[in-house]
């Protein structure tokens, strides 16, 4: 059985861990066979308010070392997170309630680069998901992915449907072709809290 270590280095003067290692068996095949190191060590940096500004990961699996960094709004929720000048979160809007309503994903905020956005509807009140879907300029006006949540009234998942739309008219390089065909899965519960299964039924394409 292989097996690893994870072991704490340091902490700032507030007690949060600056550095950890993961240390693999001497023996471990990956190690033996020079494919991996038997020490990785990652750094974390800290903002004054307690969020994470920078997490400094290790080469490994033929990727270099990097330093990825946070941006976050005034509330602590994340805008951006990007490694030198690439980007993986380009930015973030959020509720009132600080929910997630979009994220920006892209590598880059030039012009023309490509992007998805993840999209996210709640219910006044409740603030249940009831809606998430992505939405990219390379597929529009296709939606890759449109999942639409139901509930009980205790607040249980009763059912997600995915139903990702298409455009209408022939497929072309501007008009990809749609995405597959609606798919809901349902729960059947019990109690209010033991789900006893999940069904998907055919669905019309």
């Amino acid at each position: 059985m292989r097996s690893y270590s994870r072991t704490v280095v340091s902490y700032d003067n507030l007690y949060r861990a600056t550095r950890s290692q993961i240390s693999l068996a001497a023996s471990d095949p990956l190690v033996t066979s020079k494919s991996a190191a038997a020490t990785y060590t990652s750094d974390t940096a800290y903002n004054p308010d307690g969020t994470v500004a920078s997490t400094t990961e290790p080469a490994a699996g033929g990727l270099p070392a990097e330093t990825i960094q946070t941006k976050y709004t005034a509330t602590g929720q994340p805008t951006s997170v990007y490694s030198g000048t690439s980007g993986y979160l380009q930015s973030a809007s959020y509720s009132a309630q600080g929910q997630p309503q979009l994220l920006s994903l892209a590598v880059s905020s030039a012009t023309g680069s490509k992007k998805t956005d993840l999209n996210f509807d709640y219910e006044p009140g409740t603030d249940r998901l009831l809606r998430s879907y992505v939405t990219t300029p390379q597929t529009a006006p296709c939606k890759p992915q449109g999942l639409t949540y139901t509930y009980d009234d205790a607040g249980n998942v009763l059912k997600i449907t995915d139903e990702p739309n298409r455009a209408s008219g022939p497929v072309s390089s501007t008009r990809p072709q749609g995405a597959s065909s609606a798919r809901t899965r349902c729960w059947r519960r019990a109690n209010p809290h033991r789900s006893t299964g999940t069904r998907t039924p055919r669905t019309t394409p």
